[in-house]
């Protein structure tokens, strides 16, 4: 049996006996860098079709959808609000827009969610939808300067 892929991160998943005395170029290219890649990684998207990026995805070699982090570009900018499409697996990610433009990350058929121009989102994506990571903080929390965008519910002491 050949080398599989796992369906959310595309790792190789080579099978036992397969790749005898090459399985360190698999386990060093197509395993080890990916998870770098899938916790510290970084994609610029730069290039927009009609407002809209789809991220590329690959077995077992780069692949911008793998990256933790996301951050489009202001060259070559989107004429108006734009969509980055991820795919329908389960995956967090980080955007940073700096397009000039709202930039919303959704799946091909989900909802998601819009980062407005000079934001920054902590998202996930569920496997259908990309949704908020943080909406809601327990505690103590301690900023620098504070700017609040939209409604604010408040309790306590602020």
């Amino acid at each position: 049996m050949a080398t599989q892929y796992t369906s959310i991160l595309k790792l190789a998943l080579p099978t036992q006996g397969e790749l005898s005395g090459s399985w360190g170029t698999t386990v060093n290219e197509n395993i080890t860098t990916m998870v770098e890649q899938a916790v510290a990684g970084l994609a610029t998207i730069n290039s927009w079709s009609g407002n809209s990026h789809t991220l590329t995805t690959a077995n077992g070699t780069t692949s911008e959808s793998r990256c933790a982090m996301l951050a489009d570009d202001n060259s070559g900018q989107p004429s108006g609000a734009a969509t980055i499409v991820c795919p329908a697996a389960s995956k967090i990610y980080i955007l940073k827009n700096i397009s000039g433009q709202a930039v919303t990350l959704k799946t091909a058929s989900g909802t998601g969610i819009a980062v407005p121009n000079n934001g920054t989102s902590i998202l996930f994506c569920d496997g259908t939808n990309v949704v908020e990571a943080i909406n809601n903080i327990t505690g103590a929390l301690t900023t620098g300067a504070l700017t609040v965008v939209g409604d604010v519910t408040a309790s306590g002491t602020l």
